[in-house]
């Protein structure tokens, strides 16, 4: 599965624009680019809680892209202190987290399923970004939405459980989670309930829109 498009609710759409813009030096032409993918802000009220989004990178580029980002933001840190967390298959990755001005998640992720760069010791690039490949939705019931995502765009759990699961593969996940369990890796803040849009590909022929209970709807592209 691959996700070609994001719509993230924000209250303030000329502050993350501009951070994204100007700290992270994102392309804006007809959206935010981040690789294959779109992200697209909507206004929108304040709301609690934080929306999680991962960025694919190289999967050698990790240490120079943490040099450059550190140069620019705080990384985020887990209750131990490390500001880098690896993670075992199925995952099979390596991460360092951020947050933009709205408090959503940021992570950047080298998988160790993706191709390496094309030079390991060049300064990083966000151009360097393969897509967003996690895009996470709170739910009201983990279960129940893993069983609608197979049934609706024919897509399976890489990691499945009762307050989180990742269904899709390395390229593109939809990350469900109970809006109770923390993120990683600061562990202190919660999923937000605010309803986002998802557009995918690469899924069945036969796949149909979702429409979960929070609001947040998944679009199939054929």
């Amino acid at each position: 599965m691959l996700i070609e498009r994001v719509v993230l609710p924000t209250p303030r759409p000329d502050t993350v624009e501009a951070f994204y813009r100007n700290v992270l030096t994102v392309p804006t032409d007809g959206g935010l680019r981040l690789g294959t993918t779109v992200l697209e802000l909507r206004p929108t009220r304040p709301f609690a809680g934080s929306h999680h989004l991962a960025l694919s990178l190289p999967s050698d580029r990790l240490p120079a892209a943490k040099r450059w980002l550190a140069a620019r933001t705080d990384l985020l840190r887990t209750p131990g202190g490390d500001d880098e967390v690896h993670f075992d298959p199925p995952f099979d990755a390596d991460s360092v987290y951020f947050l933009d001005p709205d408090g959503t998640v940021l992570e950047l992720i080298a998988r160790r399923a993706d191709p390496p760069g094309d030079d390991p010791d060049a300064p990083f690039s966000m151009a360097e970004v393969l897509r967003i490949s996690e895009v996470a939705v709170a739910v009201d019931s983990v279960p129940d939405a893993v069983e609608r995502l197979g049934q609706g765009l024919g897509v399976t759990p890489l990691l499945e459980g009762e307050d989180f699961a990742a269904v899709g593969d390395h390229r593109g996940l939809l990350i469900l989670v109970d809006p109770g369990r923390a993120w990683v890796p600061t562990l202190d803040r919660y999923p937000t309930t605010e309803p986002l849009e998802v557009v995918v590909s690469d899924v069945a022929a036969s796949a149909s829109p979702i429409a979960f209970d929070q609001g947040s709807r998944v679009q199939p592209r054929h």
